[in-house]
């Protein structure tokens, strides 16, 4: 490696190298082995090279073999996935290393690992390693694994995985798997973990989703509430070009202190068959505090006349045609009206 040339800030303290590579890096000092040719860079140290930015403390960098190593507060950037650690090791030409005590932000919750190793493009292995979607650091809760497989924008398999609240360890599984991209693959949910004063403690969505079809998929989740048992709830979905034309949701809970078998379902559905259009909307409740307890969306609460309906119309050459079956629940009083 050459260096083409070099420029100096005596004000800051800071050396700029451009080289034949095409690294780019500072630092507040620099020492540079010209017999090993290894760089130093010491004190607010940057490195780049393509699409991988690397900032920390310090960073030693061996340019034949294009090796890194940085400890003090290291940031790695790969493209748009960013990890923090303790120390860390890559290689520009393979793209490969290796972070110790790793944390790293992923689609909707954070990873952590005593050993992070970069195997492949977008893959991850991680040795005793943490998943949460918790945002606190620590976090309230979190899924301990002695190992872990990461696919970036895609999936994450762990095993075996133990859920952790407030360090209190509560079940273990063998295996699990979830997906960490917006796009639809089926796996589990990330669960939501926390205490309220209705419910006590609670672990809810414990979910898998399942994509059954390019135009169809289906979620089926359980709910621990500590004081009032199991909820059970599931939603089937239907698409057609990309829109949602169909989806049915439900959710049933036998309260275990009062006894009481609760429910409540809903559907919707746009379509057109055998040249009609079929619209319909629906919702079915078992009592009317069903909502106030269990739905975590307020607005719902102002609900108090649940109308459901199914219209099938056809236009002919005969004329128009328009066929309304209506059901309206007045959830106060609890009559029907049909």
């Amino acid at each position: 490696m050459t260096c083409k040339y070099i420029t100096y800030n005596v004000v800051g303290l800071i050396v700029y190298f451009i080289v034949d590579s095409f690294v780019y890096y500072k630092a507040d000092t620099l020492r540079y082995d010209w017999g090993h040719q290894v760089i130093y860079l010491i004190g607010d140290a940057f490195l780049k090279y393509e699409d991988v930015t690397l900032a920390a403390d310090t960073v030693v960098y061996v340019a034949d073999s294009q090796l890194l190593y940085a400890w003090g507060n290291p940031k790695l950037t790969v493209k748009q996935q960013k990890i923090v650690g303790h120390k860390m090791a890559y290689n520009l030409k393979t793209n490969k290393g290796v972070i110790l005590e790793g944390r790293s932000f992923v689609e909707k919750g954070w990873f952590t690992g005593r050993e992070i190793y970069q195997v492949a493009h977008k893959t991850l292995n991680v040795k005793w390693g943490t998943f949460t979607t918790c945002e606190l650091n620590p976090p309230h809760y979190y899924f301990w694994a002695w190992r872990m497989k990461i696919y970036l924008d895609d999936m994450v398999f762990a095993q075996p995985v133990i859920l952790f609240v407030d360090d209190v360890p509560v079940f273990l599984l063998p295996y699990w798997y979830f997906p960490i991209t917006g796009k639809r693959r089926s796996g589990w949910l990330y669960p939501k973990i926390g205490r309220g004063g209705r419910e006590g403690r609670y672990i809810k969505n414990i979910a898998y989703y399942w994509v059954i079809s390019e135009r169809m998929d289906a979620t089926f989740a359980l709910d621990y509430l500590e004081r009032r048992g199991w909820r059970f709830s599931g939603e089937w979905r239907l698409f057609k070009r990309s829109k949602l034309t169909t989806y049915v949701t439900g959710s049933y809970i036998n309260e275990r202190l009062t006894g009481r078998k609760r429910w409540e379902l809903h559907y919707s559905h746009v379509a057109k068959w055998w040249g009609c259009d079929i619209r319909g909307n629906g919702t079915w409740i078992s009592d009317a505090s069903y909502r106030i307890d269990y739905e975590e969306k307020t607005l719902k609460f102002l609900d108090k006349i649940l109308v459901s309906y199914l219209a099938i119309s056809r236009r002919t050459k005969w004329g128009y045609w328009n066929v309304v079956l209506k059901d309206k629940h007045n959830l106060q009083t609890g009559e029907y009206e049909r």
